[in-house]
């Protein structure tokens, strides 16, 4: 299984499910002397909002895509949900799964994962899942059910949509933190990279001073420059520098008259 993102990739080709708004779609079952009204919300990209006028208890977790809500109607009675099921989302590791054969001809089949339903400790607690089955559409239709196998945790669904329809040309995913067009997250990576070095050689250059300057208190009862570690290296530091320099630069200068010479 694959992170989800809203699009698959297959080869050269991809199908791209990031226009798809909200749908609502229901269903209703005839059990004389009453019925039920199923109700599935799906966005296979966002999660689902919070249903108005609807209890805490009888709403699907945060982060659900795909939720799934059974009503009891009888007369003369009040209408009762007897069943609300989050059948797809993120509410723990967003995932997916596609079936295409290799010739490309069948029509995308796109399953989207989701908890198990009725949650711990009750039985027969089982992994939900919704099937799509997607057709090519020269326009957006709303999703059609097909059946919802409690005994697999699957709910089966028919969509007519453009999603259905295979575009050329493979989208592969952003690598982690970055954009994939123009290597922004390269360079963004190598610029935090540096950053962490330079900040880890000010922290080892202020711990070396700071406890060197301890040490010094501690043992010798230094103050002022004598607090200093290794304060002879130091002090000959400017002079390291300039002889340095002065070396670089004979070394760069066209040669004159005089002869060089080396200070002993």
């Amino acid at each position: 299984m694959a992170e989800w993102d809203c699009i698959v990739s297959r080869d050269r080709l991809h199908w791209d499910f990031n226009h798809l708004e909200l749908s609502t779609l229901s269903y209703t079952q005839h059990n004389p002397p009453s019925s039920s009204t199923t109700e599935i919300e799906i966005h296979l990209c966002k999660a689902l909002p919070a249903k108005d006028g609807v209890a805490e208890v009888d709403q699907c977790p945060a982060g659900t895509r795909v939720c799934l809500r059974t009503t009891n109607q009888k007369e003369n009675e009040a209408d009762r949900i007897t069943r609300v099921v989050p059948i797809a989302g993120d509410i723990a590791t967003p995932s997916y799964t596609s079936s295409l054969n290799a010739e490309f001809t069948e029509p995308l089949v796109l399953t989207l994962h989701g908890p198990a339903y009725p949650p711990a400790p009750h039985d027969p607690s089982r992994p939900q899942s919704v099937s799509i089955t997607f057709h090519c559409s020269d326009s957006d239709h709303s999703p059609t059910f097909t059946s919802y196998d409690t005994s697999k945790g699957v709910l089966y669904l028919e969509w007519s949509s453009k999603a259905g329809c295979a575009q050329k040309g493979a989208v592969e995913p952003p690598t982690d933190g970055g954009d994939s067009d123009n290597g922004g997250g390269g360079s963004r990576r190598g610029g935090s990279g540096v950053g962490w070095f330079f900040l880890t050689l000010f922290i080892l250059i202020i711990a070396y001073f700071g406890l060197g300057a301890y040490y010094n208190y501690t043992q010798y009862g230094a103050s002022g420059w004598d607090l200093l570690p290794h304060r002879d290296f130091w002090r000959d530091v400017p002079y390291l520098v300039r002889d340095i320099t002065s070396h670089l630069c004979s070394a760069i200068r066209p040669g004159g008259s005089r002869g060089g010479y080396t200070s002993v």
